[in-house]
């Protein structure tokens, strides 16, 4: 549509160019990922949340629940961050608790990979002096599974539990409370931070000492020569 506007003498007249093909393909894959950004955070906003049925420093027990893909809902993986006290990835024991079956073609996610067991470990990682591994479950076994875990209940037993009393900042108890699946236990297995050593002050103040100037901040170097013929010996 022409817009027209005039004022102080002058008249403008603007037109809009017409809407391309490529301009159309632009503005639908715009929506598209508007509405894609809008329903995964709609599911990460409403997930149900692991049920923990037993979290110690030698074990950690949780049931996790799938969307029923008979109900229209895509299959889809989830991940937890878990706390582990050393840096080694201890063993996952897996059990489907509720199962359905699959038709031929079900719905999938994006964010859908089969595992072996229903879980592995992706990935090892440390958040402030503390090991966490990153688990992936998976509603199926394969590609070609006749049925999808409804729920899941994970087992893991941690071997060796070092027990440390960390001084946490108020925001670390806030952050990783919410990000790490067994924080109240794995709190426990932050290191302690190392002091670093610092050299002690110089007392002996005997001898020659000299000041030099510099125009500005920044590395110099300074060599032999320049020094002794400065009378420095």
């Amino acid at each position: 549509m022409p817009l027209e506007i005039t004022g102080f003498g002058a008249k403008f007249q603007f037109h809009s160019s017409p809407r391309s093909d490529f301009d159309t393909v632009k503005l639908t894959i715009s929506r598209g990922i508007r509405l894609t950004t809008a329903a995964l955070m709609c599911s990460t906003l409403f997930a149900q949340r692991p049920l923990i049925l037993e979290n110690s420093s030698s074990v950690l027990k949780f049931r996790v629940a799938f969307a029923d893909p008979t109900k229209g809902y895509e299959l889809e993986d989830q991940l937890f961050t878990i706390g582990l006290p050393t840096g080694e990835l201890p063993r996952l024991s897996i059990t489907p608790v509720r199962t359905t079956p699959l038709s031929d073609k079900p719905d999938v996610s994006l964010y859908f990979s089969p595992a072996i067991g229903y879980g592995k470990w992706e990935r090892l990682e440390q958040y402030r002096n503390l090991n966490v591994g990153i688990m992936r479950l998976s509603p199926t076994v394969s590609n070609d599974a006749v049925t999808a875990a409804l729920e899941l209940e994970v087992t893991i037993r941690f071997p060796g539990s070092p027990q440390n009393r960390p001084a946490l900042a108020r925001s670390e108890e806030l952050l990783y409370r919410h990000r790490i699946l067994n924080w109240t236990s794995a709190k426990s297995w932050v290191a302690r931070k190392v002091p670093t050593r610092r050299l002690d002050r110089r007392t002996d103040l005997t001898g020659d000492w000299y000041k030099i100037a510099v125009p500005a901040d920044g590395i110099y170097g300074i060599i032999g020569t320049a020094l002794a013929e400065a009378g420095m010996d």
